[in-house]
């Protein structure tokens, strides 16, 4: 992480901040180039980390975009709306890539704790594991679905 994206990525936003928010990003994408290499996902197959990738950067956007929240505020509410609510009606993938989601998180969270980049994750961590089955249903679910995701799916 570069020192001058710190101070922003550590601020509370009271608005929508598009300096705050491409700060935020390109620390998403160092972090994530980082937790990608890891030993925490040395195991994942190409397929897998593509997946990781994708929906840790929606998940890190996204929480921004709605709640405003960067990685230090999220909490058990921000967690349960994200996986059960914004994810699966905004992001575009197979839904079956969704059963990943959870397990993605919590190993992704775990990491950030591991090398100091989050304090204590165990809430978040447990909520996701609680929400886990769910979060692939509410993604198959084409009620759930925005009118984008909708219109990209052929619905």
């Amino acid at each position: 992480m570069n020192k001058e994206n710190k101070p922003s990525i550590l601020t509370i936003d009271e608005e929508f901040n598009d300096n705050s928010h491409q700060d935020l990003m390109n620390w998403c994408d160092e972090i994530l180039e980082q937790f990608l290499k890891s030993s925490y996902c040395s195991s994942w197959k190409n397929n897998k980390k593509n997946i990781a990738g994708y929906f840790i950067h929606g998940f890190i956007d996204y929480a921004y975009g709605y709640h405003l929240a960067k990685p230090f505020q999220y909490n058990e509410m921000i967690v349960e709306d994200m996986c059960l609510d914004i994810l699966p009606r905004k992001m575009s993938t197979n839904a079956k890539n969704f059963k990943l989601v959870g397990k993605i998180l919590i190993t992704f969270f775990e990491w950030c704790e591991h090398e100091n980049i989050l304090k204590d994750t165990t809430a978040i961590r447990n909520t996701l594991k609680l929400i886990d089955n769910k979060i692939y249903d509410k993604a198959k679910d084409p009620s759930n679905w925005g009118l984008a995701k909708s219109l990209f799916s052929g619905f």
